[in-house]
């Protein structure tokens, strides 16, 4: 299955607090929302339900998210 994030690519600056509130829209299945590179994850997201995700943006790159319920 494949998965669509909206939007697809997030672009913060070095230095930049962000705050981001992810929802599973999905009025089916449960997903998550994982950027292992910056060791964050929602966990488990029922339909409808939100989460943050809360981090300092000091490190510059090109990070991949990906849904972290298989």
């Amino acid at each position: 299955m494949h998965h669509i994030f909206d939007p697809g690519t997030i672009t913060v600056h070095r230095g930049d607090h962000v705050v981001l509130t992810v929802t599973n829209t999905d009025p089916q299945d449960t997903h998550g929302i994982t950027i292992p590179d910056l060791v964050l994850d929602t966990g488990a997201l029922a339909p409808g339900q939100s989460a943050k995700l809360e981090f300092n943006a000091d490190t510059a790159g090109t990070f991949t998210m990906c849904c972290s319920v298989p």
